[in-house]
């Protein structure tokens, strides 16, 4: 589960799961079955083709999740990191809370062709209030923010859900409160497109190397990380 916070918490559960779709769609022969050997990695529970998945049902409700499973605050500092919550969840039980200085991030490697789909469960308060962000950065670093690049910046403010400031493709729609709605992010490195839906609604579609054009840090075909921010 995910769980995003600021001034009342804003939570994301899935659990959190990126599938390569081409491996989705690959199901294992009756030899590999008797061999026991899967045409890709996953968990015998999860889809074929999950190759990322997260739940934070793992983790002591309460901690920082920086330093575990990947996770780690921005510029890899733990003030930056979010806390495990079990107020909502529907993995079943925990998700992660991001709220005030809380900037999540998980970095990939390998994901630099074919067709990834991105999905999560989020939860948003009646009273919620403040801005969230779902990003992901095709370039990331730790210690050179020169060469940060972003893709994807889904910020949940004012009661709409926006293709973030300066986007090619800007897009608005009123977000809903007091139940889970599924974020989906379908991203084509082939094609350079990706197109994000908000409980089953298309927001937007558009290029992945240049949807924030004057961000001035030209986009490559590559996931580098996702990165969960409260602003």
């Amino acid at each position: 589960s995910l769980a995003v916070a600021t001034v009342a918490s804003v939570f994301i559960d899935s659990p959190l799961r990126i599938v390569n779709e081409a491996a989705a769609r690959t199901a294992p022969s009756a030899a590999q079955r008797a061999a026991g050997v899967l045409p890709h990695h996953r968990r015998p529970t999860l889809p074929f083709g999950t190759d990322f998945f997260e739940n934070w049902d793992s983790y002591v409700v309460g901690s920082n999740v920086h330093g575990q499973g990947g996770w780690k605050g921005w510029a890899n500092d733990p003030n930056a990191g979010a806390f495990v919550d079990d107020a909502q969840g529907v993995s079943p039980s925990n998700s992660i809370n991001i709220e005030g200085a809380s900037d999540l991030i998980h970095e990939f490697s390998g994901y630099t062709s074919g067709v990834w789909t991105v999905t999560a469960q989020q939860f948003i308060p009646d009273d919620f209030a403040g801005e969230n962000y779902f990003i992901f950065e095709n370039v990331y670093s730790d210690v050179d923010t020169s060469v940060i690049s972003w893709s994807t910046q889904v910020v949940f403010r004012n009661g709409n859900v926006e293709n973030f400031d300066g986007a090619a493709n800007p897009a608005s729609m009123p977000y809903v409160t007091g139940e889970w709605v599924e974020l989906k992010l379908v991203i084509d490195l082939d094609l350079d497109v990706q197109t994000f839906y908000y409980g089953g609604v298309e927001l937007y579609s558009g290029s992945w190397t240049d949807q924030f054009p004057d961000q001035g840090v030209p986009g490559i075909l590559n996931i580098g990380s996702i990165d969960l921010f409260a602003n």
